[in-house]
């Protein structure tokens, strides 16, 4: 009896390293034992959502429009500049 609880250990090791197992079936001269292997699913395999990874930044665009320039000063008739200090 010693010998198949250490047979049953064995393969019961084996079958957890190897992979996907129902049963063992141990059969000796006038004597078998069928023992189940109740295994969990492997678990789903998990795929991650998407990651949005945004667009590199780009400055917007600036509008550059002509040179500004100041409107033209007309002096209006009979209009005179001071003469300077020194002239005073």
């Amino acid at each position: 009896m010693r010998r198949l609880f250490i047979i049953l250990a064995t393969l019961g090791l084996l079958a957890v390293l190897a992979g996907s197992v129902e049963a063992f079936t141990v059969v000796t001269p006038g004597f078998a034992v069928s023992v189940p292997i109740y295994a969990a699913p492997p678990p789903p395999v998990y795929v991650p959502a998407p990651v949005y990874v945004a667009p590199a930044y780009e400055p917007p665009a600036v509008y550059v429009g002509p040179a500004y320039a100041p409107p033209p000063v007309y002096a209006a008739p009979g209009y005179y500049p001071p003469p300077p200090h020194w002239a005073r």
